[in-house]
This record gives structure tokens, sequence and C-alpha cells, in this order.
């Protein structure tokens, strides 16, 4: 039996075996029952060693996709009532994605020299205690009441969000909890929801895991575009009005207003606020979040502590509107609260306290002085460059003046261990001019490696300049 195997990956070769021959089952080329050739027999033919064979046979043995019978071999066992293959690659360990890419500028990972190291761990002692005996039991299922009342105050104070408590729901990502709204709104399949185009990717699996139908909307100077909106007939629109992700657009009061009108022509109509990064905006005042002007309980919004603190933390929030909150209820038979009840405690002691405030202080200042050097390496790389969306948040993109091929430089850059994005990842359409802008997150890179990076990109970008 010949397997398709490749010495040149980390991945090793054992699981390389048990990953091909599983396939084999599944894709039915081995059937139930099936005699597999004998360690020594499939080593010679692949030119492995038997103990590779053995690793493999064994973990096929552990999950019940071989059986074997003494002094006559190994076979095909019967996997009807198996979950189905799921199409995707082995998996690799964290330290292997993290050794293959010395800089990942796709995602807003924390600076790990912001965090709070110290004031966590007091935090975690302080809660950790005998006489805290509530830290042992479940917490309500819409999160801890003394993080949700954290939250509440945080959001009126820095968001200008009117909510109150029992409004707020806890879960461990965006993703659980556009769950469990798309329960909540007992969606169909095939009801429509509008989505930025370009704009966020990462909710696209709950998305499809409901067969809803995606509206794709254009932007403009102002963000979403209201006329395309209502033609789009959508139940539903997902925007990040207060940095638009990814191309950094600020939604002015008159476009915020168009979209609350939109939402209040029909009952069933809602808009999903995603106030991602909200926190760092570098020149004037923070802009007040949609839900702020939203006078009809139209507005859903979220918020994470992932990008603030750590993704670590797993700790996200939604704040529903009344009427929402209260179907909510109906709900509470079926789900417990997912979030770590320790981590809640520590969290709500955090923002109690006026940790979180001063913790963001520190971040925009500590953001803002990598933005400027960000921007201040790319000039000096390239003076007619053309940044875009820098005034907020932790990323902007970058048009340089060198036209390139997309594809040619991709190829390089991640050989060079450097993940980035273009626009064009961000989008629902095929546009030329969106593979010749690059996004960036700088929120992880070291401040002092800035400019190496900088210089490092366009080195690629010139060696893959169209002719």
């Amino acid at each position: 039996m010949e397997l398709n195997l490749n010495q040149m990956i980390d991945t090793p070769l054992y699981l390389q075996v048990y990953q091909d021959i599983k396939d084999k089952i599944h894709r039915g080329e081995l059937k139930y029952n099936d005699k597999l050739v004998s360690k020594r027999q499939l080593a010679m033919q692949n030119g492995i060693s038997q103990n590779t064979v053995l690793g493999a046979y064994n973990q096929l043995l552990d999950e019940g996709y071989i059986y074997s019978i003494e002094r006559k071999g190994y076979f095909v066992a019967n996997i009807t009532n198996q979950y189905p293959l799921i199409d995707c690659d082995i998996p690799i360990s964290e330290s292997e994605i993290i050794s293959k890419h010395k800089y990942d500028l796709t995602k807003s990972v924390p600076d790990p020299a912001l965090f709070p190291y110290q004031k966590i761990g007091r935090l975690y002692q302080q809660v950790l205690s005998p006489d805290n005996l509530p830290i042992l039991s479940m917490t309500d299922y819409r999160g801890l009441p003394s993080l949700r009342n954290g939250i509440q105050a945080y959001l009126s104070q820095s968001r200008g969000v009117p909510c109150h408590p029992d409004q707020i729901i806890i879960g461990p990502s965006t993703n659980y909890l556009m769950t469990r709204l798309f329960e909540i709104l007992n969606l169909s399949p095939g009801d429509r929801i509008a989505m930025e185009n370009p704009g966020f990717q990462g909710i696209m699996p709950v998305i499809q895991h409901h067969s809803l139908t995606v509206c794709p909307i254009g932007l403009d100077d102002s963000g979403l575009i209201i006329d395309q909106l209502q033609k789009s007939k959508s139940r539903l629109t997902f925007v990040t009005p207060n940095h638009q992700y990814p191309t950094g657009i600020i939604m002015p009061v008159d476009r915020r207003l168009e979209l609350l009108n939109w939402a209040i022509q029909s009952n069933n109509r809602y808009i999903i606020e995603d106030d991602y990064d909200s926190e760092f905006k570098y020149s004037g005042q923070p802009i007040a979040s949609l839900k702020h002007l939203d006078r009809h309980e139209r507005v859903i919004y979220l918020g994470s502590f992932s990008r603030n603190i750590a993704p670590s933390l797993r700790i996200s929030y939604m704040v529903l509107p009344d009427s929402l909150a209260l179907l909510y209820q109906n709900f509470k038979v079926y789900h417990t609260m997912d979030v770590n009840t320790l981590s809640q405690f520590v969290l709500a002691e955090f923002i109690q306290q006026g940790d979180l405030i001063q913790h963001l202080n520190r971040s925009r200042r500590f953001y803002r002085k990598k933005r400027n050097q960000l921007i201040e390496s790319i000039k000096n790389v390239d003076p007619n460059a053309i940044i875009i969306g820098g005034q907020a948040g932790l990323h902007l993109l970058l048009k340089p003046s060198v036209v390139f091929d997309s594809t040619c430089f991709l190829s390089k850059i991640q050989s060079a261990h450097i993940k980035l994005n273009l626009l064009s990842h961000f989008t629902m359409n095929s546009n030329i001019e969106n593979d010749q802008i690059l996004f960036i997150n700088y929120s992880s890179i070291p401040l002092n490696e800035i400019d190496h990076l900088i210089q490092k990109i366009y080195h690629y970008l010139y060696a893959s300049q169209n002719t």
C-alpha cells in the first residue's frame, strides 16, 4: 500500500501514515474487515521504519479505526457510527505555528509587555480563598452578577452604552454569543444578514452553520452604504462603526442615524454593533457607540476583553435590548455558563478597583507610540505610500507606491516567516485594487523591531514588482 508521505515537512511521519490510512478508510478505499498490510511490508513499501508504522497503527487502534486479531494482523473497523471526516490539515502544535511565523500581522493579539501580571496574580490569590465559597459554584446563566455590574459601569462611563446588568450576557467568545443571539432571534435558513464588504470574516462559520444568506454591502467614505442595505432586504446587519474592520473608517453621526432609521422601519430588524477596539483612539475624544444613539432598542452591542487584556481570558459580552433579554430567559434551562467562574471573579475585581481603566490608558499610550513608529518607518522607506485607517485601533492599511505581483509577494513574505493579509482577504468579491493594499496589525510587534520589519516587507515588495 503506497502512502502519501512528505519527509520535508514538520509533521511526524507516524502521524502522516495515520492520517493517510484514516483518509483511505473514510473515502471507502479501505473497507470494513479489509486486512491491512503487515508493519514490515508497509515499512518496506514506503521506505520508513516499522516503529513509524507501529505508532500509526496504535493511534488508529486507539481511535477505533482498525482492530487487531492475534497472529492474524490488523483489520479495518466498522466506522458507521463515527463522525464524518472533516476536510482539514493534520493539526500541528502551537509551538510549531509560532516557529513558522516570527511576525503575525493578521491578528489583534495584545503585546505581552502590557499584561498586568502582578495585579492579576494578586487578584487570583485574593479571590482564591477558602472563605470565598461562591468560586466553587456555577454562576448565573448570564454570567457572574458582579462582573455584569462592572461591565455595565464601564460601558456607561467609557462607551456611552445605556444598559442595566440584566441586559448583559457573558460568553467565551464573540462567535459563542452570536450563536446564542441567533437562537433568541429564531432565525431560519435563508434569513438574510447584511455584512460590510470588505468586512470581518471571523463570524462566517456561525452564519454558515445557521444557513443564513449573506448580503455583502459596500462602503463609501462614511461606511456602510444605506441604499444597498435597503435593497438587500436583510433582517440583520453586522457593523463595526467606530473603526470599520478592516478599512478603519469611522462612521459619522449622520450615517449612524440613517442606519438606525433603517432598523426601525420593520419590527424584526436589528443592528449588531461589534465595538471590537474602540478603546484605542489616538486623537480627540473617544467616539460614543452606535448603541448610545439607539432610542428604539434595535442595537445589539458586542464587546470583548481579548484585544485589550488577553485572548486567553476568554471573556466576551453582549448587551441585548430589553425585549431580547427577556426572551433569553427562556433559554436558561438549556444553557449553563461556559466561562470559568474564577476568571469572572478576578475580572470583576479588576474592573471594580479601577484597574481596567488604568490598563487601557497605559495601553493607549503604548500603542500610539507603536503606531507612530510604524508610520514613520513606512514613510522613511516609501514617502509616497498611502496609509489608511491609522487614526484608531490596532491595525492600518498600507498602499505602497510599488505596484507588485500579490501572489509572488505573499509567497516570498511567507517564506520569510511573516504572516500578512491583503485587503482582498476581507472582501466577498474579487477586486484587483484590493490586492495592492496590505493589512498590518501592529499590536504584537515589538517596538524596537518595527523599522526592521518594514524594511523587510519592502524588500519583498520590490522583489515582487510588476514589470
